[in-house]
């Protein structure tokens, strides 16, 4: 069903895109919008971003348990478009999580996750007879 509101609005659907479109492009993280991650791997290290432009330091909250990585936001009372959201990653056996680090730069959270060293084999040398 297709009810004409307005002649600017056609229907109800074109009204909730408009009111979509409006608050997109606020540079504060949504309700229904998830933020944007990137997983990047190099040979010694991953490295995790996370897009969560407008938010502060103070609102975001970095644990790791028993592998399990955990970003909580928690925005402050006068934030009411920012959402309070945790998000886990369950990290494999390769990372070495006593080397994990994070920083927030320019809206964009990055972790670096180290990996383990492979053990170096020995090298001996071994005497012939």
């Amino acid at each position: 069903m297709n009810r004409n509101l307005h002649a600017s609005f056609p229907s109800t659907i074109a009204l909730d895109r408009f009111f979509q479109r409006a608050f997109s492009a606020s540079n504060l993280v949504s309700a229904d919008q998830a933020p944007r991650e990137r997983i990047r791997e190099t040979d010694s290290a991953y490295s995790l971003s996370i897009d969560l432009p407008g938010l502060r330091r103070e609102e975001l909250a970095l644990q790791l348990k028993d592998r399990q990585l955990t970003l909580s936001v928690t925005p402050a009372d006068e934030r009411p478009f920012v959402a309070a959201e945790t998000r886990s990653w369950t990290l494999g056996e390769q990372v070495d999580v006593s080397g994990l680090s994070a920083r927030l730069d320019l809206g964009v959270l990055r972790i670096e996750l180290p990996k383990v060293n492979p053990p170096t084999p020995e090298s001996i040398t071994i005497d012939i007879q």
